[in-house]
Protein backbone atom coordinates (compact mmCIF):
# COMPACT_ATOMS: atom_id res chain seq x y z
CA UNK A 1 0.00 0.00 0.00
CA UNK A 2 3.10 1.96 0.80
CA UNK A 3 4.73 1.41 -2.67
CA UNK A 4 1.19 2.48 -4.02
CA UNK A 5 0.87 5.93 -2.21
CA UNK A 6 4.57 6.79 -3.30
CA UNK A 7 4.01 5.88 -6.60
CA UNK A 8 0.34 8.28 -6.78
CA UNK A 9 2.59 11.07 -5.17
CA UNK A 10 5.62 10.66 -8.14
CA UNK A 11 2.83 10.72 -10.22
CA UNK A 12 1.44 13.99 -9.05
CA UNK A 13 4.53 15.92 -8.97
CA UNK A 14 5.91 14.55 -12.50
CA UNK A 15 2.55 16.45 -13.44
CA UNK A 16 3.04 19.70 -11.63
CA UNK A 17 6.39 20.36 -11.68
CA UNK A 18 6.70 20.71 -15.86
CA UNK A 19 3.17 22.89 -15.96
CA UNK A 20 5.22 24.71 -12.53
CA UNK A 21 8.30 25.59 -14.90
CA UNK A 22 6.67 26.28 -18.45
CA UNK A 23 4.03 28.85 -16.34
CA UNK A 24 1.12 27.05 -17.95
CA UNK A 25 -0.97 27.43 -14.81
CA UNK A 26 -3.49 29.98 -15.87
CA UNK A 27 -5.78 31.66 -13.69
CA UNK A 28 -9.59 30.79 -14.69
CA UNK A 29 -10.65 33.90 -16.79
CA UNK A 30 -12.96 36.07 -15.03
CA UNK A 31 -16.25 37.99 -15.51
CA UNK A 32 -16.21 41.99 -15.53
CA UNK A 33 -19.54 44.24 -15.75
CA UNK A 34 -20.27 47.59 -17.21
CA UNK A 35 -23.51 49.27 -16.33
CA UNK A 36 -25.24 50.46 -19.62
CA UNK A 37 -27.87 53.19 -18.54
CA UNK A 38 -29.32 55.98 -20.42
CA UNK A 39 -26.23 58.00 -22.21
CA UNK A 40 -23.44 56.37 -20.12
CA UNK A 41 -21.42 53.11 -18.88
CA UNK A 42 -20.06 52.93 -15.91
CA UNK A 43 -16.77 52.45 -15.69
CA UNK A 44 -15.48 53.82 -18.74
CA UNK A 45 -12.22 52.19 -18.15
CA UNK A 46 -11.49 48.27 -17.60
CA UNK A 47 -8.55 46.12 -17.53
CA UNK A 48 -8.71 42.61 -17.98
CA UNK A 49 -6.90 39.53 -19.06
CA UNK A 50 -7.10 37.39 -22.45
CA UNK A 51 -10.26 34.89 -22.02
CA UNK A 52 -11.94 37.31 -19.76
CA UNK A 53 -15.66 38.02 -20.39
CA UNK A 54 -16.90 41.57 -19.83
CA UNK A 55 -20.81 41.80 -19.77
CA UNK A 56 -22.57 44.78 -20.57
CA UNK A 57 -25.73 45.08 -18.00
CA UNK A 58 -28.35 47.43 -18.94
CA UNK A 59 -29.40 49.22 -16.07
CA UNK A 60 -32.65 51.68 -15.20
CA UNK A 61 -32.42 55.16 -12.93
CA UNK A 62 -32.12 53.38 -10.01
CA UNK A 63 -28.92 51.63 -11.32
CA UNK A 64 -30.35 48.15 -11.20
CA UNK A 65 -30.13 45.81 -14.07
CA UNK A 66 -34.09 46.69 -15.99
CA UNK A 67 -34.97 48.95 -18.62
CA UNK A 68 -33.14 52.37 -20.39
CA UNK A 69 -35.57 54.71 -22.17
CA UNK A 70 -32.78 54.61 -24.91
CA UNK A 71 -31.93 51.82 -27.37
CA UNK A 72 -28.21 51.59 -26.77
CA UNK A 73 -25.87 49.20 -28.59
CA UNK A 74 -22.00 47.73 -27.52
CA UNK A 75 -19.91 48.64 -30.51
CA UNK A 76 -16.24 48.37 -30.82
CA UNK A 77 -14.51 51.12 -32.87
CA UNK A 78 -12.97 48.56 -35.79
CA UNK A 79 -16.67 46.75 -35.46
CA UNK A 80 -14.81 43.72 -34.24
CA UNK A 81 -17.87 42.59 -32.37
CA UNK A 82 -21.26 44.74 -31.66
CA UNK A 83 -24.59 44.03 -30.10
CA UNK A 84 -28.06 44.75 -31.79
CA UNK A 85 -30.10 48.36 -30.17
CA UNK A 86 -31.25 47.43 -26.83
CA UNK A 87 -33.40 48.71 -24.33
CA UNK A 88 -32.68 45.91 -21.86
CA UNK A 89 -30.49 42.50 -21.22
CA UNK A 90 -27.32 42.15 -21.21
CA UNK A 91 -24.60 41.68 -23.95
CA UNK A 92 -21.30 39.60 -23.23
CA UNK A 93 -17.69 39.94 -25.04
CA UNK A 94 -14.73 37.32 -23.99
CA UNK A 95 -12.10 39.11 -25.49
CA UNK A 96 -9.63 36.24 -27.08
CA UNK A 97 -5.94 38.65 -27.70
CA UNK A 98 -4.18 41.39 -26.11
CA UNK A 99 -4.46 45.13 -26.87
CA UNK A 100 -6.64 48.40 -26.36
CA UNK A 101 -10.30 48.24 -27.15
CA UNK A 102 -12.44 51.44 -27.71
CA UNK A 103 -16.25 50.71 -27.23
CA UNK A 104 -18.56 52.75 -27.62
CA UNK A 105 -23.21 53.18 -28.34
CA UNK A 106 -23.71 53.92 -31.98
CA UNK A 107 -26.52 55.45 -30.89
CA UNK A 108 -24.79 58.17 -28.19
CA UNK A 109 -21.14 58.15 -29.77
CA UNK A 110 -20.70 61.49 -28.20
CA UNK A 111 -21.37 60.61 -24.83
CA UNK A 112 -21.08 56.55 -24.34
CA UNK A 113 -17.70 55.41 -24.60
CA UNK A 114 -15.30 52.70 -22.60
CA UNK A 115 -11.68 51.80 -22.78
CA UNK A 116 -10.98 47.92 -22.09
CA UNK A 117 -7.32 47.23 -22.18
CA UNK A 118 -6.87 43.68 -21.99
CA UNK A 119 -3.58 42.01 -20.99
CA UNK A 120 -1.98 38.23 -21.44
Amino acid sequence: MRRFALTLAALALAVAIPAIATGATKPAPKTYTVKTGDNFFNPTKRTVHVNDLVKWVWVGEDGKPGQTVNEHTITESNDSFHSADKTGGTYSHRFKKAGKFTIFCAQHTDEMHITVTVKK
